[in-house]
């Protein structure tokens, strides 16, 4: 009889349901795939694979929705879900853990189960990357301070008080967001959470990134089993397919944290430029109508490595997925983070000369076009850009992810 694995995707969020899937269809046939969500916008993906479904209560609301994505990008402080939340996601998890008895459950980021799984003794393991360690990024000053303390009151205060400010945010931040799991954990008398980034440690964690990529060092407990991109099967739209080849062509992407402000101003100046521009926002603009520049296509979402493969640069948020997959295209990235890890991913990318990289607090479009000029003209950055392409082309994912569970948990 086949072992049993639990998923417990954010379903909310496409990356970390997306990365679940992933792993999922890599051990699908030695394996038995349960997978348990809160409701969410990319909850159907599951269904469309196939695997068996467990909604759980309480759900989330697209209200909620909102206030998780405002808490993840910093744009607010507070608990991500209240006490009463989350003892009923817990004693729901519980109740499931019980029926379909799992050898392990693995989580994009369902905090929770980090109470329920040692509940229930039930080893957890976490699929993370390692620029979410934002405290020791601040602490080694990897990460000099938070774009978002990048504006002009603060720009005259050296680099080592902005690194003091963004600890000390960080940690009223962490201490917001832990406070109400505590209480939940002391109820089972299991785990005190000292740190936010204690909450997503688990027994495992599968690091969904390169070995090459930031952090060279690997702990006992973590397996590098390479970039999860999403493998989701989408028509492309037509203006993409017919698209003038002649031109250089730039991928837009700022994701779901982006200000739309931010992106409209960025699209619109890109209007009587020589580019062609592709960027899948349409979701942003769905309020009214909007005159776009003729050489910007706006469409509705479809996968990045489509774009990616024709594009001539990425200008991108930095979300760990978008940038593997500009990665592996081997193409110049310029970088806009809109969050911490976004930040900490482009620094990794600068740092591989593949990169470069503009404070969203510090944007001017001026700079933003002098940037992307520098990047198309620079061969070295391409040389490089290409070269790290052939290593994660090299990466067989689908194998280490299967030798994890062979390994650890004897699924065969």
């Amino acid at each position: 009889m086949k072992k049993t694995i639990l998923f417990a995707p954010a379903t909310y969020n496409l990356a970390e349901t997306t990365r679940c899937i992933q792993i999922a269809k890599a051990i699908k046939k030695s394996a038995r795939c349960v997978f348990l969500s809160y409701g969410g916008e990319f909850e159907f993906l599951i269904r469309e694979e196939g695997f068996q479904l467990h909604r759980l209560k309480p759900s989330i609301t697209t209200k909620k929705t909102i206030h998780l994505y405002k808490i993840h990008h910093g744009k607010k402080l507070g608990e991500l879900f209240s006490r009463n939340e989350i003892d009923k996601q817990v004693h729901a998890e519980i109740e499931l853990i019980d029926q379909v008895k799992p050898v392990c459950i693995v989580t994009g980021f369902s905090p929770s189960t980090s109470i329920s799984a040692r509940v229930r003794n039930i080893p957890l393991v976490w699929i993370t990357q390692t620029t979410w360690e934002i405290k020791t990024a601040l602490n080694n000053m990897t990460i000099e301070y938070f774009d978002k303390l990048d504006f002009p009151v603060l720009q005259v205060l050296p680099n080592i008080i902005k690194n003091y400010l963004s600890r000390i945010l960080y940690e009223i931040y962490s201490r917001l967001i832990i406070r109400p799991y505590n209480q939940v954990a002391s109820k089972y008398k299991i785990i005190n959470f000292k740190h936010f980034e204690e909450l997503w440690k688990g027994d495992y964690q599968l690091q969904a990134e390169s070995l090459w990529f930031n952090r060279q060092k690997t702990k006992s407990n973590e397996f590098f089993i390479g970039p999860l991109l999403a493998e989701i099967e989408r028509d492309v739209p037509k203006q993409v397919k017919n698209i003038d080849r002649r031109k250089e062509i730039i991928y837009l992407a700022m994701g779901s944290s982006a200000r739309k402000e931010l992106l409209l101003g960025i699209i619109e100046s890109f209007r009587n430029t020589d580019y062609l521009v592709i960027t899948p926002s349409k979701s942003y603009f769905k309020d009214q109508e909007y005159n776009f520049p003729e050489n910007v296509i706006v469409t509705d979402w479809f996968p990045a490595q489509i774009i990616n493969d024709i594009a001539d640069l990425s200008l991108i948020h930095g979300g760990i997925g978008t940038i593997m997959n500009a990665i592996k295209a081997g193409k110049p990235i310029i970088g806009i983070g809109m969050m911490a890890e976004q930040e900490a991913n482009l620094l990794a990318a600068e740092r591989l000369g593949i990169c470069m990289r503009i404070s969203r607090n510090r944007l001017r479009m001026d700079e933003l076009h002098s940037l992307i000029r520098l990047a198309l003209a620079d061969k070295n950055m391409l040389d490089r850009a290409r070269h790290y392409s052939k290593l994660i082309k090299k990466e067989d994912v689908n194998k280490s992810i299967s030798s994890f569970f062979s390994q650890v948990f004897a699924v065969n």
